[in-house]
């Protein structure tokens, strides 16, 4: 029978308290189920009482989440209903109603809505459910779950601490310890369920030659990762969800680990020996390490070892239309009834000396007597005419013997590197364009340079340990009026590299620290921060600002002596008093003419002595 009823109890003039009775079947809607008592607020202090009711204990697919401490006990409910969604739903969620000094739990809806009861639909893949603790001083405290036995084996449940990441497998260790403080109560979980990973569709296993079997995986439909164990017995273990498959060689599922990634990378099964038979065992696992139950194959290599080839390392970057240097395998034969016959492949040439006779047209031809080819040495090079990755195979066969195939790899690289640097010379710098003016003649007022560049600049490399010496100059260096410059060099050029920068009347620059050339375009950039620039300890700052968060060199070196002094001024005062008309070092604004335009730019970097820092 259902019954609902209230009754009222008068504990004194200032409290009164209700009590909610209820009674009931299971088929009551649970909302109506997991009710609360509510005692009125008494001077900012709450009481709440949580009735706990039959059956749920016999539901399935119903966990129980709990919160322990010494102020006291909390639980909170999540189950999976078919019926229900994501958000609240009258007839399966409750809500959570928090009380003041005691320890609660309880989860969110993406709305943030907190439950006591949070039902969900069925997890078709993974789930997560926010889960938080209301706590009220720091402290030890346990939070379990209970109820794990009612959901089906394939649904993983997961305990996610999102303070300091943990991840605990709730079905094999409910119980979790943690030291809390208030600060971290709010928010701090995640409850996970993910389906246990379907199966790869298909596996199989296929002997390729005395030495190595193929095996072929086809991932699952969510292209799940997969790990591969072998053994000679045929009888593999169980997996256990939530530990992972170690390295390479490890032992796991009663095998050894082969491999472990996604399927599109598994490779040969090599070094084995003739007439070998070995099992095989896949398994899909998911980011929660819960593993499919496993698909099994087998093969034995080929008994005769026909032909044998050793292997060669890969021949890494090689600049196109150029050769490698000599790399070598041995082919050797046994059993034959005609010669071994080696065929070279587009890229990859091959000799029998050495350091000549290199085709990439001839094959050559090792004669066998007595049905015995003894280890012969092939010598291999590569000469790529692209920029891009080969791989390819030299094929060693004989007539009625399996072929063996030499995967030789290596990529094409361009022998040139692409460098560009961003950086403005303070006089060209115009504020109102946030770009560079471009030197004018003065006379036509055309660019000297052309259209879009500002000036030109030198560029040198130089160690980054002492004693920073020269390691490549290039020089007249187009300097676009964005700021850009741009040149090549040459690749071999790879290492950390101090950037040194010079213009004809601006301070020489260098980087802030040294710059790596590995790669196959080098940037750096000057503008952004006036200490992209070096400085010395008790230096000036390295740059100047020009605009807000734009640095520029200092203008002012006419004599590039590194430091700005009464001896530029000297170079420069003449230019002034006669308004001298050209490109000329003294004019800074690149306006055509020497004026006081270019006097109020440099009287300040002339007070300011400024001097060109780098390391020493």
């Amino acid at each position: 029978m259902n019954e609902f009823s209230f009754s009222e109890i008068h504990l004194n003039p200032k409290i009164n308290l209700y009590i909610c009775i209820l009674t009931f079947k299971k088929d009551v809607p649970l909302n109506i189920r997991y009710k609360y008592i509510h005692m009125k607020k008494i001077y900012s202090i709450f009481i709440l009482f949580l009735v706990l009711f039959s059956g749920f204990s016999q539901t399935p697919n119903l966990l129980k989440m709990k919160i322990v401490g010494a102020d006291g006990v909390d639980e909170t409910v999540v189950r999976i209903i078919s019926a229900s969604t994501i958000n609240f739903d009258n007839n399966y969620d409750a809500y959570k109603v928090l009380s003041t000094g005691v320890s609660q739990i309880y989860t969110l809806l993406p709305n943030n809505t907190m439950l006591s009861v949070n039902s969900i639909p069925d997890i078709i893949t993974l789930y997560d459910i926010p889960l938080s603790v209301k706590i009220y001083a720091d402290g030890q405290f346990n939070v379990n779950a209970s109820g794990l036995l009612s959901f089906s084996n394939n649904l993983g449940i997961f305990l996610i601490d999102q303070f300091n990441g943990t991840v605990r497998n709730l079905k094999t260790d409910s119980l979790y310890s943690i030291n809390a403080m208030v600060s971290q109560s709010s928010n701090r979980f995640l409850i996970r369920f993910i389906q246990r990973p379907l199966n790869p569709s298909s596996f199989s296993a296929t002997s390729q030659n005395p030495h190595q079997i193929f095996l072929s995986v086809s991932p699952n439909a969510n292209n799940d990762s997969i790990v591969v164990v072998f053994n000679q017995t045929g009888i593999f273990t169980s997996t256990i969800d939530g530990i992972a498959a170690g390295g390479i060689n490890s032992s796991f599922a009663g095998g050894t680990v082969l491999y472990k990634g996604l399927s599109n990378g598994l490779p040969y099964h090599s070094g084995l020996s003739p007439n070998q038979h070995l099992y095989y065992k896949v398994f899909s696992y998911n980011s929660m390490k819960m593993y499919s139950s496993g698909l099994t194959s087998n093969a034995t290599t080929l008994a005769l070892p026909i032909i044998q080839v050793t292997s060669l390392n890969d021949f890494g970057n090689q600049y196109i239309n150029t050769s490698s240097s000599d790399q070598s395998y041995t082919v050797s034969g046994s059993n034959l009834n005609a010669n071994i016959i080696v065929f070279p492949t587009p890229h990859f040439e091959i000799s029998s000396t050495g350091g000549a006779g290199f085709t990439v047209k001839d094959s050559i031809i090792l004669p066998q007597t007595g049905g015995i080819v003894p280890a012969s040495t092939i010598y291999v090079r590569f000469h790529p005419t692209a920029i891009q990755s080969y791989t390819e195979r030299i094929v060693n066969v004989s007539n009625g013997a399996d072929s063996a195939f030499l995967y030789v790899s290596g990529n094409g690289v361009s022998p040139y590197k692409t460098c560009s640097f961003n950086l403005f010379l303070e006089g060209l710098y115009n504020s109102n364009t946030n770009m560079m003016n471009a030197a004018t003649n003065g006379i036509t007022h055309s660019a000297v340079w052309g259209n879009g560049v500002a000036d030109k600049i030198n560029v040198e490399l130089r160690q980054e340990n002492e004693p920073y010496g020269l390691v490549l100059a290039t020089n007249n260096v187009d300097l676009k009026t964005t700021g850009l410059a741009m040149f090549t060099i040459s690749a071999e050029y790879n290492g950390m590299y101090f950037l040194k920068i010079a213009n004809r009347n601006h301070l020489q620059t260098w980087s802030a620290t040294p710059v790596s050339f590995a790669g196959d375009t080098i940037y750096y950039d000057f503008t952004n921060s006036a200490f992209k620039a070096y400085q010395l300890v008790g230096g000036n700052i390295p740059q100047a600002k020009v605009a807000d968060g734009v640095y520029a060199f200092y203008l002012g070196d006419l004599n590039q002596s590194g430091l700005i002094d009464f001896d530029d001024f000297n170079l420069f005062e003449p230019a002034l008093t006669y308004g001298t008309v050209g490109f000329v070092s003294s004019d800074f604004d690149g306006n055509g003419w020497v004026d006081a335009d270019d006097f109020n730019l440099f009287e300040p970097r002339l007070r300011l002595g400024a001097f060109a820092q780098f390391p020493h």
